[in-house]
């Protein structure tokens, strides 16, 4: 007995009932039969009652439990017909009905299955539209003829469109734009005129491009003035626009500004020389007055009260004294991007040019 009180035996009778009848009605399902459809020996399709077992072990096709053999019980069902368009012995396009093989077999169009004729299904498709289409003839003239787009293409036209019609200007290109154009005339004096890209081109002209209109701006010489630009051989002046100048990172003195020998006047900056005694002193002086002195210029706008000309700068290693570990020191700082000697911020060619000057010819505060 478990603890609800239910015999163990009578659970295993209840369970061996249950198999019985299940077992039972299998027994009863696997002798039904029912319509049964083969394929006999000679290939024909015949009816014979079997058990659905049976009729799948035989390849056949069971129709269901119960049911009975007749005429049609395995007659396979016809195929779907529909619309189908065919040309007779007279050339004249009829709709049949027909069966998508045989309206295949009698060169037809079939228009799908269970589809029907009537008045619209075999009609031919309404002629493509036609429209102007400019062609060249044999002696080179384009002229214009009504066609389709694939005619007109067939004869390399130039179609222009559906419903489009011949008139007076169909096929007559496009004039040119032609734009404000500045030419020089033979006195040399610039004037501006209407004319086409090509044209003005011809003409040796400026074209100011297509629409454009000619004023009293149109072809007048940009306004120039002199602007300041620093160089490697120096401060030069020279006539440039605005925009131009700005290019050149230069100082512009403003619109018809002449470049004069005062303009642009070279920068100077903080130079280390030695005085009548030969003590270092700091002097005020262009890059140039300062090599000719044999100092050091410390670069353009440096001040002499930021810089210590009691340094010496070609002494790299601060040990006192000029000699070649001063050079490899320097090649290697300079290398590194870290050899401003001259304090401009920035370890370039001046910086290499003042130390070899100094090296050479050890200046202001250099044994």
């Amino acid at each position: 007995m478990d603890r609800n009180g239910t015999s163990i035996r009578g659970i295993l009778c209840c369970l061996t009932s249950v198999f019985a009848l299940g077992m039972t009605a299998a027994t009863a399902s696997a002798q039904t039969t029912g319509a049964c459809c083969v394929r006999d020996a000679a290939g024909a399709v015949t009816c014979v009652v079997a058990t659905r077992m049976d009729c799948f072990n035989r390849h056949g096709l069971y129709r269901g439990d119960n049911t009975t053999c007749d005429a049609s019980t395995c007659t396979p069902p016809p195929p779907p017909s529909g619309a189908c368009c065919v040309r007779d012995n007279s050339g004249a396009t009829t709709c049949v009905s027909a069966t998508r093989l045989d309206c295949f077999n009698r060169h037809g169009i079939y228009h799908g299955d269970n589809s029907t004729c009537d008045a619209s299904t075999c009609a031919p498709p309404p002629p493509p539209p036609t429209g102007a289409c400019c062609v060249r003839d044999a002696a080179g003239a384009v002229t214009c003829v009504s066609a389709t787009r694939s005619d007109c293409f067939n004869r390399h036209g130039f179609y222009r469109g559906d419903n489009t019609t011949c008139d007076a200007s169909t096929c007559t290109p496009p004039p040119p734009p032609t734009g404000a154009c500045c030419v020089r005339d033979a006195a040399g004096t610039v004037s501006c005129v209407s004319a086409t890209r090509i044209d003005c081109f011809n003409r040796h002209g400026i074209y100011r491009g297509d629409n454009t209109t000619c004023d009293a701006s149109t072809c007048a010489p940009p306004v120039t003035g002199a602007c300041c630009i620093n160089s490697p051989l120096g401060t030069r002046c020279v006539q440039l626009t605005t925009a131009k100048c700005a290019e050149f990172h230069g100082t512009y003195h403003g619109d018809n500004s002449a470049c004069a020998a005062d303009t642009c006047p070279p920068p100077t900056g903080a130079c280390c020389v030695a005085d009548a005694s030969g003590a270092p002193v700091c002097v005020t002086a262009t890059k140039a007055d300062c090599r000719a002195q044999h100092g050091v210029y410390n670069g353009d706008n440096s001040a002499c009260s930021a810089v210590d000309c009691t340094a010496c700068p070609c002494d790299f290693n601060h040990d006192g004294s000029v000699n070649e570990d001063d050079l490899h020191a320097f090649i290697a700082a300079f290398r590194a991007g870290n050899a401003d000697i001259n304090g401009d911020g920035q370890t370039d060619f001046e910086d290499l040019m003042a130390f070899l000057r100094c090296y050479q010819l050890p200046g202001p505060g250099c044994n």
